[in-house]
Formats: structure tokens, sequence, C-alpha cells
């Protein structure tokens, strides 16, 4: 399973993001999926 946008998501131990998007931290201490464009 995957998330999307702006859903949230961990770098190491899932859930991870769906294909195109990308996991970022900056928005600490949350990590959420952004698109990759």
């Amino acid at each position: 399973d995957c998330v999307g946008e702006s859903q949230q998501c961990a770098d190491w131990a899932g859930p991870h993001c769906c294909d195109g998007y990308y996991c970022t931290c900056r928005y600490f201490p949350k990590c959420i999926c952004v698109n990759n464009n």
C-alpha cells in the first residue's frame, strides 16, 4: 500500500509514497508525501 499527496509517510519503515511522490520531512515532526515534479 502507498499514500498520496500530503499524507503522512516514513522514510525508514513505511508507509511509503505512491509513484510520483516522495517523502519529505521538512514539515517536522511529520513527514509527508509531496509531488516530485
